[in-house]
């Protein structure tokens, strides 16, 4: 009996086993992580920044755009993220049908477009009312 259980560790069965074994518990998870496309998308916006503040004595300052005056102007900046390890296709957003943020004002003029880093395609950015596609 004891002659029996001292030869496992002789066996060619149970260290090809312990082999596929080790092969799982270290594949698979390195797989998931080199492998499985993290697509992940954040957006947000920053609390608006007034250009006048209120109470202010200017009473003879005017802010203008294109010749319409405008009473509260505020500047509002839209962030769009994506993190992960590969680009996310456009299928993901509804057959190329673009993204929509309703900021809750009326948008006058997109002042300024940046991506990160500066040799990504910059996306185009349409404004209509209050909203930004």
């Amino acid at each position: 009996m004891i002659d029996a259980a001292g030869q496992w560790y002789t066996s060619g069965t149970f260290w090809a086993a312990a082999a596929v074994f080790v092969a799982l518990l270290v594949g698979i998870p390195t797989f998931w992580v080199t492998w499985v496309p993290r697509q992940r998308l954040f957006y947000g916006a920053r609390p608006p920044t007034p250009l006048l503040t209120a109470g202010a004595a200017i009473d003879d300052l005017e802010i203008r755009q294109r010749g319409r005056q405008l009473a509260a102007p505020h500047l509002v900046d839209v962030t769009l993220t994506a993190r992960g390890r590969r680009d996310i296709p456009s299928s993901a957003f509804d057959q190329g049908r673009p993204l929509v943020f309703d900021v809750g004002a009326s948008i006058v003029e997109v002042l300024q477009i940046r991506s990160d880093p500066s040799s990504a395609l910059t996306p185009p950015v349409t404004c209509t009312g209050s909203v930004v596609r």
